[in-house]
């Protein structure tokens, strides 16, 4: 047996994940998003990413909002092993001027697991998710509690989240808190 797929399996591959993106599970299942980022890690370390690049950054791109979002969450899985990829990282760049929730929320999700999509468009979005809905909320105290000293330069929405309604985003808020406190010292 061979542990490196052949480039037709490669590009069968690569339609079925994009089908599932756009069609299927998906497009509304987080787990089933984590399942396939996480396998399509393991796969891109025998093969490379770039066979799965161009079908990944162009979902990325999509117009519609919830297919760009779920491909946004099956990169920040798939990638955060990878090294940098230009076309990618340009596509996430794009991605933060749209002002979907789900969109911005991924965005999150990549900061949190990628540590080379950290650049500063996507930071302003992780900030501006703060004064979204829970979804976003969640999504950006979940990066910060990753992303190394980034708690430290979110005290006030901290403070903010620990007079939150919502009980989940009280406890981001309070473990937040904690960050900041450790990563000061």
């Amino acid at each position: 047996e061979c542990e490196v797929p052949s480039e037709a399996t490669v590009a069968l591959l690569a339609t079925s994940i994009s089908q599932c993106i756009q069609n299927g599970p998906a497009r509304t299942d987080p787990w089933v998003r984590s399942e396939i980022g996480q396998r399509l890690s393991r796969l891109s370390a025998a093969c490379g990413f770039a066979a799965f690049e161009a079908a990944i950054t162009a979902l990325i791109r999509s117009a519609d909002n919830d297919v760009s979002a779920a491909a946004l969450s099956v990169a920040s899985y798939a990638c955060c092993e990878e090294p940098e990829s230009r076309e990618l990282l340009r596509a996430l760049v794009e991605s933060c001027s749209r002002s979907h929730e789900n969109i911005q929320a991924a965005l999150c999700e990549a900061a949190s697991r990628i540590q080379w999509v950290r650049v500063p468009e996507v930071m302003q979005v992780v900030a501006k998710c703060f004064k979204r809905g829970n979804r976003c909320k969640r999504a950006a105290f979940e990066a910060i509690l990753t992303i190394p000293g980034s708690a430290t330069r979110h005290w006030p929405e901290i403070i903010n989240g620990l007079d939150d309604p919502g009980i989940g985003i009280r406890h981001l808020a309070s473990k937040a808190a904690v960050r900041a406190g450790l990563d000061g010292d």
